[in-house]
């Protein structure tokens, strides 16, 4: 979804969009050199502190709560970050008849509200800890950088993808499309340089 549908940390991006009458928040946990620093920290500790702490924002919010909020953040927001490229291959899939599966790591409520606009039936995420339908404000389960584990079976037919980390799944795909930045494009074609037998497409989105 981040990135390969949407130009936008989707999860990120809803809780901001949460906090919006909270100056606060956005000036503390949204500050552009917070980001920057849990940037750096996430890639020497793989540890993610800004992404546990924003969950955490979530807690006593009820499921159905959410989920209206959910709605509310794809109308106004989410709509005007769409990769036309990606949209237009979903809708392709989906005219053919073939079954699509959206797999991310952003959180339910968000990629419910997606896979029900896209009219996608399928679809894996990371999922809030809820008790009595009130989320607790932490994850129950984190498909970041273990996507694969949402699927049982050893083959893919195609995956569309912006992530280097959804290798797992690569490496069952009979296809790849790539949606990457320019300037990412050497890493993706380094990673997939001895992938030989897998059909690779790039499509840059600047």
């Amino acid at each position: 979804i981040c990135c390969t549908l949407y130009k936008s940390n989707t999860t990120n991006d809803f809780i901001y969009y949460l906090s919006k009458k909270n100056i606060f928040d956005r000036v503390v946990f949204f500050n552009r050199y917070v980001l920057i620093a849990n940037y750096i920290l996430d890639k020497i500790s793989n540890k993610n502190f800004l992404r546990k702490l924003y969950f955490k924002k979530l807690e006593g919010m009820h499921k159905d709560f959410l989920h209206i909020q959910a709605n509310k953040f794809y109308d106004e927001f989410l709509i005007d970050k769409k990769i036309d490229f990606t949209h237009q291959l979903v809708k392709k899939y989906l005219n053919q008849e073939v079954k699509v599966v959206l797999t991310s790591a952003t959180i339910d409520p968000v990629c419910e509200v997606i896979a029900q606009k896209l009219g996608i039936h399928s679809y894996h995420s990371s999922k809030l800890s809820y008790v009595n339908d009130v989320c607790e404000g932490t994850l129950q389960i984190n498909l970041a950088g273990n996507k694969s584990k949402s699927f049982d079976c050893n083959f893919i037919d195609v995956v569309v993808t912006d992530n280097l980390t959804d290798i797992d799944l690569i490496r069952i795909a009979r296809k790849v499309v790539v949606v990457t930045k320019r300037s990412k494009l050497i890493n993706w074609e380094s990673l997939l340089y001895s992938f030989t037998e897998t059909e690779i497409e790039y499509h840059v989105v600047d």
